[in-house]
Protein backbone atom coordinates (compact mmCIF):
# COMPACT_ATOMS: atom_id res chain seq x y z
CA UNK A 1 0.00 0.00 0.00
CA UNK A 2 2.76 2.37 0.77
CA UNK A 3 4.69 1.34 -2.34
CA UNK A 4 1.57 2.68 -4.35
CA UNK A 5 1.45 5.79 -2.41
CA UNK A 6 4.92 6.37 -2.85
CA UNK A 7 4.24 5.97 -6.78
CA UNK A 8 1.28 7.93 -6.61
CA UNK A 9 3.42 11.13 -4.95
CA UNK A 10 6.51 10.50 -7.37
CA UNK A 11 4.50 11.71 -10.13
CA UNK A 12 2.84 14.73 -8.26
CA UNK A 13 5.85 15.70 -6.87
CA UNK A 14 7.47 15.65 -10.28
CA UNK A 15 5.61 18.57 -11.82
CA UNK A 16 6.52 20.67 -9.04
CA UNK A 17 10.31 20.71 -10.13
CA UNK A 18 8.72 21.60 -13.65
CA UNK A 19 6.50 24.51 -12.26
CA UNK A 20 7.06 28.34 -12.97
CA UNK A 21 9.19 30.92 -11.22
CA UNK A 22 7.67 33.36 -8.86
CA UNK A 23 7.67 34.63 -5.75
CA UNK A 24 5.86 34.06 -2.97
CA UNK A 25 4.97 37.89 -2.09
CA UNK A 26 5.63 40.19 0.92
CA UNK A 27 7.94 38.55 4.20
CA UNK A 28 5.33 38.80 6.83
CA UNK A 29 6.43 39.54 10.30
CA UNK A 30 7.34 36.15 12.46
CA UNK A 31 8.12 34.35 8.83
CA UNK A 32 11.10 33.53 7.39
CA UNK A 33 12.51 35.19 4.58
CA UNK A 34 11.11 33.88 1.71
CA UNK A 35 13.04 31.73 -0.96
CA UNK A 36 12.43 32.33 -4.29
CA UNK A 37 10.83 29.42 -6.42
CA UNK A 38 14.23 27.95 -8.21
CA UNK A 39 15.66 27.81 -4.66
CA UNK A 40 12.63 26.22 -3.03
CA UNK A 41 12.84 23.94 -5.49
CA UNK A 42 16.86 23.28 -4.76
CA UNK A 43 17.13 23.04 -1.13
CA UNK A 44 13.95 20.26 -1.84
CA UNK A 45 15.92 18.15 -4.41
CA UNK A 46 19.14 18.64 -1.59
CA UNK A 47 17.40 16.79 1.03
CA UNK A 48 18.62 13.46 2.25
CA UNK A 49 16.50 11.15 1.87
CA UNK A 50 16.94 9.56 5.28
CA UNK A 51 15.97 11.28 8.90
CA UNK A 52 13.14 12.82 9.57
CA UNK A 53 12.36 15.40 6.88
CA UNK A 54 8.53 16.33 7.30
CA UNK A 55 9.58 19.47 8.90
CA UNK A 56 11.87 20.60 6.40
CA UNK A 57 9.93 20.09 3.70
CA UNK A 58 6.66 21.75 5.74
CA UNK A 59 9.03 24.70 6.04
CA UNK A 60 10.20 24.73 2.71
CA UNK A 61 6.44 24.64 0.90
CA UNK A 62 4.08 25.55 3.29
CA UNK A 63 5.35 29.91 3.07
CA UNK A 64 4.00 29.10 -1.07
CA UNK A 65 1.07 27.02 0.09
CA UNK A 66 -0.53 29.63 2.03
CA UNK A 67 0.09 32.62 -0.62
CA UNK A 68 -2.06 30.22 -3.05
CA UNK A 69 0.48 28.91 -5.03
CA UNK A 70 -0.80 25.80 -6.93
CA UNK A 71 1.81 23.30 -7.06
CA UNK A 72 3.40 23.93 -3.39
CA UNK A 73 -0.62 23.30 -2.24
CA UNK A 74 -1.13 20.72 -4.27
CA UNK A 75 1.97 18.73 -2.85
CA UNK A 76 1.16 19.08 0.51
CA UNK A 77 -2.21 18.25 0.13
CA UNK A 78 -0.90 15.03 -1.57
CA UNK A 79 1.43 14.69 1.38
CA UNK A 80 -1.09 14.70 4.18
CA UNK A 81 -3.56 12.26 2.18
CA UNK A 82 -1.34 9.74 0.61
CA UNK A 83 1.87 9.90 2.74
CA UNK A 84 2.21 10.53 6.78
CA UNK A 85 2.67 14.66 7.03
CA UNK A 86 0.85 16.08 10.13
CA UNK A 87 0.70 19.99 9.58
CA UNK A 88 1.11 21.85 12.77
CA UNK A 89 -0.87 20.91 15.71
CA UNK A 90 -3.14 19.05 13.57
CA UNK A 91 -1.63 15.03 15.01
CA UNK A 92 -4.18 12.42 14.48
CA UNK A 93 -7.93 14.46 14.08
CA UNK A 94 -8.90 13.28 10.67
CA UNK A 95 -11.74 15.99 10.20
CA UNK A 96 -8.33 18.81 10.54
CA UNK A 97 -6.24 16.61 8.25
CA UNK A 98 -9.29 16.34 5.76
CA UNK A 99 -10.30 20.25 6.02
CA UNK A 100 -6.83 21.24 5.31
CA UNK A 101 -6.29 18.86 2.40
CA UNK A 102 -9.79 20.04 0.97
CA UNK A 103 -8.77 23.58 1.21
CA UNK A 104 -5.36 23.38 -0.35
CA UNK A 105 -6.64 21.06 -3.16
CA UNK A 106 -9.00 23.58 -4.13
CA UNK A 107 -6.11 26.08 -4.14
CA UNK A 108 -4.13 23.74 -6.41
CA UNK A 109 -7.93 23.73 -8.48
CA UNK A 110 -7.62 27.44 -8.90
CA UNK A 111 -4.90 27.57 -9.80
CA UNK A 112 -5.34 25.42 -13.08
CA UNK A 113 -4.42 22.25 -11.59
CA UNK A 114 -6.78 20.18 -13.49
CA UNK A 115 -5.70 16.67 -11.68
CA UNK A 116 -6.85 18.50 -8.50
CA UNK A 117 -10.01 19.20 -10.10
CA UNK A 118 -11.05 15.91 -10.68
CA UNK A 119 -9.57 14.87 -6.70
CA UNK A 120 -12.04 17.18 -5.43
CA UNK A 121 -14.86 15.86 -7.52
CA UNK A 122 -14.22 12.37 -6.92
CA UNK A 123 -14.15 13.37 -2.70
CA UNK A 124 -17.21 14.74 -3.00
CA UNK A 125 -18.67 12.00 -4.96
CA UNK A 126 -17.93 9.82 -2.21
CA UNK A 127 -19.74 11.96 0.37
CA UNK A 128 -17.47 13.10 2.73
CA UNK A 129 -19.68 15.14 4.52
CA UNK A 130 -23.00 13.10 3.66
CA UNK A 131 -24.16 12.51 7.70
CA UNK A 132 -27.67 15.05 6.63
CA UNK A 133 -29.38 15.18 3.23
CA UNK A 134 -28.73 18.51 2.63
CA UNK A 135 -25.04 18.22 2.49
CA UNK A 136 -25.25 15.20 0.60
CA UNK A 137 -27.27 16.73 -2.04
CA UNK A 138 -24.50 20.17 -1.81
CA UNK A 139 -21.92 16.99 -2.22
CA UNK A 140 -23.51 15.97 -5.59
CA UNK A 141 -23.35 19.17 -7.20
CA UNK A 142 -19.99 19.99 -6.09
CA UNK A 143 -18.66 16.49 -7.46
CA UNK A 144 -20.78 17.83 -10.86
CA UNK A 145 -19.47 20.79 -10.63
CA UNK A 146 -15.80 20.17 -10.04
CA UNK A 147 -15.92 17.29 -12.85
CA UNK A 148 -17.15 19.81 -14.84
CA UNK A 149 -14.36 22.61 -14.46
CA UNK A 150 -11.64 19.69 -15.02
CA UNK A 151 -13.15 19.31 -18.58
CA UNK A 152 -12.95 22.97 -18.89
CA UNK A 153 -17.16 23.28 -18.97
CA UNK A 154 -17.25 24.89 -15.65
CA UNK A 155 -15.05 27.67 -14.12
CA UNK A 156 -13.31 26.93 -10.77
CA UNK A 157 -14.23 30.03 -8.59
CA UNK A 158 -17.75 28.68 -9.47
CA UNK A 159 -17.22 25.63 -7.61
CA UNK A 160 -15.46 27.35 -5.04
CA UNK A 161 -18.12 29.83 -4.34
CA UNK A 162 -20.86 27.06 -4.23
CA UNK A 163 -18.65 24.85 -2.04
CA UNK A 164 -17.86 28.20 0.59
CA UNK A 165 -20.17 26.63 3.15
CA UNK A 166 -18.63 23.08 3.26
CA UNK A 167 -14.90 23.39 2.25
CA UNK A 168 -13.01 25.99 4.24
CA UNK A 169 -10.91 28.85 2.34
CA UNK A 170 -7.00 29.02 2.27
CA UNK A 171 -7.32 31.97 4.48
CA UNK A 172 -9.66 30.38 7.04
CA UNK A 173 -6.34 27.60 7.13
CA UNK A 174 -3.95 29.79 7.27
CA UNK A 175 -5.47 31.93 10.23
CA UNK A 176 -6.11 28.06 12.21
CA UNK A 177 -2.36 26.82 11.13
CA UNK A 178 -0.85 30.04 12.73
CA UNK A 179 -3.15 29.80 16.05
CA UNK A 180 -1.98 25.69 16.28
CA UNK A 181 1.72 26.76 16.36
CA UNK A 182 1.50 30.10 18.26
CA UNK A 183 -0.59 28.50 21.03
CA UNK A 184 1.03 24.56 21.00
CA UNK A 185 4.31 25.80 19.61
CA UNK A 186 3.81 22.99 17.53
CA UNK A 187 5.79 22.06 14.02
CA UNK A 188 5.01 19.77 11.31
CA UNK A 189 5.52 16.06 12.11
CA UNK A 190 5.57 12.64 10.44
CA UNK A 191 3.07 9.73 12.16
CA UNK A 192 4.43 6.74 12.11
CA UNK A 193 4.68 3.64 11.47
CA UNK A 194 7.18 5.26 9.06
CA UNK A 195 9.83 7.96 9.83
CA UNK A 196 10.25 9.74 6.78
CA UNK A 197 8.39 11.12 3.80
CA UNK A 198 9.17 10.37 -0.21
CA UNK A 199 11.73 12.65 -0.94
CA UNK A 200 9.22 15.21 -2.52
CA UNK A 201 11.68 15.69 -5.59
CA UNK A 202 13.36 14.06 -8.39
CA UNK A 203 17.25 13.85 -7.35
CA UNK A 204 19.93 16.21 -8.69
CA UNK A 205 21.07 16.00 -12.10
CA UNK A 206 23.87 17.43 -13.40
CA UNK A 207 21.82 20.12 -14.27
CA UNK A 208 22.27 23.97 -13.17
CA UNK A 209 20.33 25.13 -10.08
CA UNK A 210 16.90 25.84 -11.11
CA UNK A 211 17.27 24.73 -14.38
CA UNK A 212 14.34 23.36 -16.41
CA UNK A 213 11.79 25.47 -13.99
Amino acid sequence: MFIRKRVILASTLAALFLSGCTTPGKKETGLPVPLSWPETVQQLQDLDASGKQCGKIWNLLWPWARKGHGKAAGVLADLVLLAHLEPPGVGGDGLARLRFVMALKTTAALAGDREAMKELASFHRTGMCSCRDAVASLDGDLAYCWQQASEGKNAPDHCKSAGSGLVPDLDTIVREISRLQSEENAGAVCSGPYDTLPNPLPQKSNTQPGAGL
